[in-house]
């Protein structure tokens, strides 16, 4: 048991011996909001960053925006993602952009070190730093522009917690999570937007809803389910080639909906079924997720007995050395229910 009522989620070797671990919280919830598996303290708090975009795009998928802007499947999944900035990515968000009739200069969160190589290397290669249609958080941005815009709200302070398009997503959380507003708190996510202050039982009961849509208000229920089956039509939009949410629901199509967040943090549901998983890695590191991920998903017999060949690493991925080679491996150390 560690601080705060964390346990033992991973271990990490190398020689066949353990050279460190990873303590923090996991459960498993169903939409009911019954506690299915929990180890760790399901009600301890922290932010789950990115890992609420798809419930930050059910505010304004659910109001209209798709509809009202003619989105793509490819804009709908790009409002949910941490993209790498793949060209796709930065046309998603550009044609979002120019529906609404905003500018990459209307976005408020700023630029990061590009992720995906080659376009990093082509902005390099010309001399010119990253813009803010470059950050992984571009098209959760585009979406709430998209909101302002449907809501007649100004534009222009969109990150900004009393702001009209910040409060349908306070709404949001505390139709699927079960979130009390009135002891609500947030602190400012990287890219500069609210990002709230939650147990991971409360994430993994969004997650439960929001993949059993009739959990949710009659208002929600629809743009649930839309959200949902885009994430996994363009599984790439959500991260892109190579991240394990992409992995994921390409490997097993129309069974989960996944989001990572910075931070050691990871949610899934399983669609259809109503079961909401979150994971809460308390050092921070994101090399325990996929295993853990994969583990819990295999208790609740949402992996095939044949586990897709792009699964098949993650179940205990390498610990590689500078030339490549495998040296050990991150394992899951969660106790089978």
């Amino acid at each position: 048991m560690g601080a705060q009522g964390a346990e033992l989620l991973a271990e990490a070797t190398r020689g066949g011996v353990v050279e460190s671990r990873h303590l923090g919280h996991a459960v498993v919830v169903d939409a009911d909001g019954g506690v299915l598996y929990s180890v760790g303290d399901p009600w301890q708090r922290s932010f789950p960053r990115s890992s609420l975009k798809p419930l930050q795009s059910l505010a304004a998928i659910a109001r209209g925006t798709a509809d009202r802007f003619a989105y793509t499947d490819a804009e709908i999944a790009v409002t949910c993602a941490s993209h790498s900035a793949e060209p796709r990515h930065r046309a998603a968000v550009a044609s979002i952009l120019a529906k609404i009739g905003c500018t990459e200069t209307d976005l408020h969160c700023g630029a990061h070190p590009v992720s995906h190589l080659p376009s990093r290397d082509e902005l390099i290669l010309a001399g010119r730093e990253p813009t803010p249609i470059y950050s992984n958080c571009s098209g959760k941005h585009s979406g709430m522009l998209a909101l302002a815009r449907l809501l007649g709200a100004p534009t222009e302070g969109y990150w900004n917690g009393d702001h009209p398009v910040q409060l349908e997503i306070q709404q949001v959380l505390r139709h699927a999570c079960g979130m009390d507003l009135g002891s609500l708190h947030w602190g400012i996510d990287g890219c500069g937007v609210p990002t709230f202050y939650m147990s991971t039982y409360e994430m993994a009961l969004g997650f439960a809803r929001l993949c059993r849509p009739e959990s949710l208000p009659d208002g929600l229920a629809p743009a649930a389910a839309r959200i949902t089956t885009v994430m996994n039509r363009e599984p790439e939009m959500v991260r892109g080639e190579g991240g394990f949410d992409s992995v994921l629901m390409r490997a097993l199509p129309g069974v989960a909906a996944s989001k990572g967040g910075a931070e050691g943090y990871q949610c899934v549901g399983l669609v259809g079924r109503g079961i909401g998983i979150a994971i809460k890695v308390d050092d921070g590191s994101a090399r325990a997720l996929a295993p853990l991920m994969l583990g819990l998903m295999g208790m609740f017999d949402a992996l095939p007995s044949d586990l897709p060949v792009a699964l098949q690493p993650l179940m205990a991925p390498a610990v590689l050395n500078t030339r490549g080679a495998p040296v050990g491996e991150v394992r899951s150390m969660l106790p089978v229910r």
